[in-house]
C-alpha cells in the first residue's frame, strides 16, 4: 500500500498526533528510520495539507519546537520542505503563525522566512505577505483606550515584523528578474509604511510614471533636477 494511500486514511483530527510521531521518529539513531519518518511527514503533508488549515498553527509550533534539535541537513531539509508545503496550500495561515514570533527574529525563524523565498510560489506568497502590511494597524486609528498596553505595543510591532519578513524573502529571491518584477507592487508598500513610522504623509500616487519607467529600465530625456 503506498504512502499516499495511508496518508488520506489518517483523519485531519489525529493529524497533529501523526505529524509529532513521525517528527519524533527523525530523532532515531538510526538514518535510515529517520529518513523514513521524515518521507511519511512529508506524504501526509504533501497528500492532505489543503485540509489542515485550523491545524496550521500547531503544526508550525511542532516544527520549530524541533529545529534545534535537528541540525543535520539532511532530517532537517523535511522540516523546511514541511513549512514549504503548508505554505503552498494555506500562506495566510503560515505567514499568521510565523509573525507571532518576536523580534529580534531569531536564525530558525529566519531560516523559514529565507526558505519559502526560495520555492516557486513565492510571488503570490510575497503577495499575500504586502497585502497583509499594506492593510497592518499602522494607518488605523488609534484607540489606547479600549486596548491593553501589552496589545498596543504587540500592533505597534506587527508591521515591523511584516517589513523585516519581507525583506527576509525578498533577499533569497532567485534572480534580480523576481525582484525587479515585484518593485512595482513592493515599493510603494514599504513607502507607505516608512511614512508611518515617522509620521509623514505619503504623496497620493506614490509610484509615479516616471518611477514606473525607472523600474521597467527605462530612461527619460528629462533633467531629474528640474
Amino acid at each position: 500500500m503506498s504512502l499516499q494511500i495511508v496518508c488520506k486514511h489518517i483523519p485531519p483530527a489525529q493529524a497533529t498526533d501523526f505529524l509529532s510521531a513521525a517528527l519524533d521518529g527523525m530523532l532515531l539513531a538510526r538514518s535510515a528510520c529517520a529518513q523514513a519518518a521524515g518521507e511519511w511527514l512529508l506524504t501526509f503533508l504533501e497528500t492532505c495539507g489543503g485540509q489542515l488549515f485550523t491545524e496550521v498553527p500547531e503544526i508550525l509550533s511542532i516544527v520549530y519546537i524541533r529545529m534545534p534539535t535537528m541540525q543535520q541537513d539532511t532530517l532537517r531539509h523535511f522540516l523546511l520542505e514541511a513549512v514549504s508545503v503548508l505554505a503552498l496550500y494555506h500562506p495566510g495561515a503560515v505567514i499568521d503563525s510565523l509573525l507571532q514570533k518576536q523580534l529580534p527574529m531569531d536564525s530558525d525563524t529566519e531560516e523559514l522566512w529565507r526558505v519559502l523565498g526560495g520555492k516557486f510560489f513565492v510571488d503570490h506568497f510575497l503577495r499575500v505577505l504586502m497585502e497583509k502590511l499594506k492593510n497592518s494597524g499602522s494607518d488605523q486609528p488609534r484607540t489606547s483606550s479600549a486596548k491593553p498596553e501589552a496589545d498596543e505595543e504587540e500592533a505597534a510591532l506587527e508591521p515591523l515584523k511584516m517589513t523585516r519578513a519581507i525583506s527576509v524573502v525578498v533577499s533569497a529571491l532567485q534572480s534580480p528578474e523576481a525582484v525587479q518584477r515585484l518593485l512595482p507592487e513592493l515599493l510603494p508598500v514599504l513607502l507607505k509604511q516608512i511614512s508611518a513610522t515617522v509620521g509623514k504623509e505619503m504623496p497620493s500616487s506614490p509610484l509615479s510614471t516616471r518611477g514606473k519607467l525607472f523600474l521597467k529600465g527605462h530612461t527619460s530625456d528629462d533633467n531629474p533636477c528640474r
